[in-house]
């Protein structure tokens, strides 16, 4: 007989063991007893990629806060609905409602396992790329801090991103899922955006597509429309499309928390020939960064060589050009010039996944383009997890 999981992404407990093992034998070098994973919806739930990667349970906003011991079971707490996620997944069996007072309940955890004079590490207290100020809630840890004062809590961020930083295969065929989906989206914009359709008309069909085929939200989806276009906007807004246009995007849903995103403009009627310029500059720096892109390449290479080709014309090269990719903040990334600084030097490795988008500026007219794909990093170089053409998509 079918049961829930049956009918939901699930990763293997394989791949849960391989997973604890890792994040356990980084816990004994730290001497850490415990590990929190709080949780944070914030960002489309980028943000609570720890508590996810640890359980399985997210989607819809869930909220996630998971307790890891050194030695023993983990427990999940959820706001609410913990019988449904007990049976919705088969990683973790101790899920508990706990209406979102974290302190209260995992306070109480941590009482029961005689853990007062612990060492706790805590993902998300600081340093993340896109959250340098932290993820976690001022009254969870206050909390905490009050109720076991002989206990020390120390920031784990770093742990987990390093944990995270190179995917499994498990985790890249989940990835190649969402990629995907994404190209089923942009094959629907392709259908459904002509001029006198709204730009919330489009959105709509794509998400629908996306979701439709198996996809999860929250995901980051930008789409907007215009003539001369700085970048995607965060809403779609009701404005009807009109000859000229072009469309930027950043394209996203989740396959069960991975969330791979394409980047792909559509011109709405003919572009001009500066118009097509710049899509092909961009689209030949994706082509010859993730040419360049194999083990041991560092983060600084790479950008050197997407500067070098926008050098050979009239346009501008911009951040970001590539991120890492998975459950959510993910490391390296090379979102601005303190990431370059920060990450210059980083070698890539097997397993890395990033989302490689180059964008090209045109100082004339202030329009950028954007053109990417989400690739893996393989033994002998890079490829792409998504199958669709990244040639320009013109509307009739």
């Amino acid at each position: 007989m079918a049961t829930l999981m049956d009918y939901r992404p699930q990763l293997s407990l394989a791949e849960r063991d391989r997973r604890y093992s890792a994040v356990r034998a980084r816990m004994a070098e730290r001497g850490l007893d415990v590990l929190l994973a709080p949780a944070n919806t914030g960002r489309w739930e980028q943000q609570q990629a720890d508590a996810r990667y640890l359980s399985q349970i997210g989607g819809n906003a869930t909220e996630p806060f998971v307790v890891l011991p050194r030695e023993g079971e983990p427990t999940a707490f959820v706001m609410n609905r913990a019988g449904w996620w007990r049976r919705a997944q088969n990683w973790i069996a101790d899920v508990r409602d706990c209406r979102n007072a974290w302190a209260k309940y995992v306070g109480d955890w941590l009482a029961e396992r005689g853990y007062e004079r612990a060492r706790i590490g805590v993902a998300g207290l600081a340093g993340l790329s896109r959250s340098p100020d932290g993820i976690v809630a001022y009254g969870t840890m206050t909390g905490l801090q009050a109720r076991f004062p002989h206990a020390q809590f120390e920031n784990a961020t770093d742990l987990m991103l390093a944990v995270r930083t190179r995917k499994s295969a498990e985790e890249i065929a989940f990835l190649e899922r969402s990629a995907g989906l994404v190209a089923l989206g942009i094959q629907t914009m392709a259908e459904v955006a002509r001029p006198g359709v709204a730009e919330c008309e489009v959105y709509a069909a794509v998400w629908h597509t996306m979701i439709g085929n198996g996809g999860e939200g929250p995901a980051l989806f930008f789409l907007s429309a215009g003539p001369n276009l700085g970048g995607s906007a965060f809403v779609p807004t009701t404005r009807p499309l009109e000859k000229g246009d072009v469309i930027l995007n950043e394209i996203e849903v989740k396959y069960g928390g991975y969330a791979a995103q394409g980047n792909q403009p559509m011109f709405i009627g003919e572009p001009t020939p500066r118009q097509r310029e710049m899509y092909d500059t961009a689209l030949r720096a994706f082509e010859r960064v993730l040419a360049a892109m194999a083990p041991g390449v560092t983060m600084g290479h790479l950008m050197d060589t997407y500067q070098a080709v926008v050098a050979e014309t009239p346009f501008e090269w911009g951040h970001p050009l590539l991120h890492a990719r998975g459950l959510g903040d993910d490391t390296p990334v090379l979102l601005g010039d303190s990431d370059l600084e920060r990450y210059r030097g980083t070698p890539l490795e097997e397993g890395m996944v990033f989302v490689l988008k180059p964008r090209t500026g045109d100082p004339e007219t202030g329009g950028h383009m954007t053109v990417g794909d989400t690739v893996c990093v393989t033994a002998t170089g890079a490829r792409r997890l998504s199958q669709r053409s990244m040639a320009a998509l013109v509307a009739g």
